[in-house]
C-alpha cells in the first residue's frame, strides 16, 4: 500500500523500527517517525538518551539491531550521497593542517567523478558557501586557528557545497558564538525554503527551540515526536527528563 505523503513525494525521511544494542545494552528501541520535506528538526533529550546513537545509526556508522531507515522511499545507505553530516566539534582533530578553502573542498570529493580536476566552478561553489556562512574572508585561513564558532561555521559550508536533500547535524550549536548560533539558525531557514530537510541534536531547551519546526524527544526510545507546539510541553519533557526539567 502506497502512503499519501510518500506517494506524493512530500516525504524526505522514514525511520521504521529503528533499534541499537550495544551487548546486552539497549541504546535506542524501536524508533519510528516520518520526516516530509521542508522541515526543521529538534532532535533533544537527556545525556545518554541516544540522540547522536540515532543520528549515527541512520548513515550507518553504528550497526542497527532492527529496523530500517528510507530516504524518500528507498534505503537511506545507497543514497548515502544525498545526506550531509556533520559531527560534534570535539570529534574532529583541528590540527590537521588545512586551510579554510581546503576544508569546505572536501565536501565536494564524492560527487568528483575519478579523472575531474577542481575546476573554477568547483572554487565558485565554495566561496557561496563561505559568503553563505560570512566565512569569506578567512578562505586562506588555517582551520586550526579559527574560534570554535568560526569552525562549526566552515564545516556547515562543506555541507552545502553538497547540494544535498537531507542535513544531519550533531549538536551545532555547542559552545558557538551568537554571531555563529544566528548565521547557522538562518540557514536552517534558507534550506527549508529550498525543500531540504534539517536534523539537529539540541541540547539546549532555550529559545532556539522556537526556531524548529518539530520535536523528536527521546530517551531511548520515541517519547514524542510531531509539531513544536503540540511535543514540547512540560508533560513530554518530564516524561523524558524523569521529572528534572521544568518548562517555563
Amino acid at each position: 500500500m502506497c502512503v499519501d505523503l510518500l506517494c506524493s513525494g512530500v516525504v524526505m525521511l522514514q525511520v521504521e523500527h529503528l533499534s541499537v544494542r550495544y551487548g546486552e545494552n539497549i541504546a535506542l528501541d524501536d524508533i519510528s517517525f516520518t520526516i516530509p520535506r521542508q522541515r526543521v528538526v529538534g532532535i533533544i533529550g537527556p545525556n545518554g538518551a541516544g540522540k547522536s546513537t540515532l543520528i549515527k545509526a541512520m548513515l550507518g556508522l553504528v550497526p542497527l539491531s532492527g529496523g530500517q531507515v528510507l530516504l524518500k522511499g528507498k534505503p537511506l545507505l545507497p543514497q548515502r550521497q544525498r545526506v550531509a553530516y556533520i559531527p560534534q566539534r570535539a570529534s574532529i582533530d583541528w590540527d590537521f593542517p588545512a586551510t579554510v578553502q581546503d576544508v569546505v573542498l572536501m565536501g565536494l570529493t564524492p560527487y568528483l567523478k575519478l579523472s575531474e580536476n577542481l575546476q573554477e566552478k568547483h572554487y565558485t561553489l565554495v566561496n557561496e558557501a563561505l559568503n553563505r556562512v560570512r566565512m569569506a574572508e578567512f578562505s586562506q585561513g588555517r582551520i586550526g586557528e579559527l574560534s570554535g564558532g568560526q569552525q562549526q561555521r566552515v564545516f556547515l559550508a562543506r555541507s552545502l557545497v553538497q547540494a544535498v536533500d537531507l542535513y544531519l547535524l550533531d549538536e551545532p550549536l555547542v559552545g558557538v558564538d551568537q554571531t555563529t548560533e544566528q548565521v547557522i539558525l538562518n540557514i536552517f531557514d534558507e534550506l527549508r525554503a529550498e525543500g531540504k530537510s534539517v536534523l539537529v541534536v539540541n541540547h539546549d531547551l532555550g529559545q532556539v527551540v522556537k526556531r524548529y519546526d518539530d520535536i523528536l524527544l527521546l530517551r531511548k526510545n520515541l517519547v514524542a515526536f510531531g509539531e513544536r507546539d503540540q511535543v514540547f510541553n512540560s508533560e513530554n519533557l518530564n516524561r523524558a527528563y524523569a521529572g528534572q526539567v521544568a518548562l517555563v
